[in-house]
């Protein structure tokens, strides 16, 4: 569809088409959302409610979730490197394959969470497991 576009150009075209869903929509009206493959990419999420979402192979390298609810959600084969989830709720979540390579999960909720084969490295932050 976008051809020979530049990178810049096609962004400009995805967000513009996207703008009226966001602009419609808070940050607390996210439950249960599907963002399946979305381009998340240094996205401002605190404190957003992403509870039953489903994030599959969503790219959200360096977005910011301090604080957000993920309860529930589905972020099988996500890309969450660099992401911050400081005292996000992922309880339940199911994580499988989730790239957390230099995440911040700092008091995060991970009870019940699906962790089976997460990546991660020695700049990933979290309790140990």
């Amino acid at each position: 569809m976008f051809g020979e576009q530049p990178p810049e150009k096609v962004f400009d075209v995805a967000f513009e088409v996207g703008k009226p869903w966001f602009f419609k929509h808070k940050l607390d009206q996210l439950y249960a959302a599907n963002l399946e493959d979305a381009n998340l990419r240094r996205a401002n999420l605190i404190g957003a409610n992403l509870e039953d979402a489903n994030l599959e192979d969503a790219n959200l390298e360096g977005a910011n979730l301090i604080g957000a609810d993920l309860e529930g959600a589905n972020l099988m084969g996500a890309n969450l490197m660099g992401a911050n989830l400081e005292g996000a709720n992922l309880m339940g979540a199911n994580l499988i394959g989730a790239n957390l390579e230099d995440a911040d999960l700092r008091r995060a909720n991970l009870r019940r969470a699906n962790l089976e084969d997460i990546i991660t490295n020695k700049y990933t932050v979290m309790l140990k497991i």
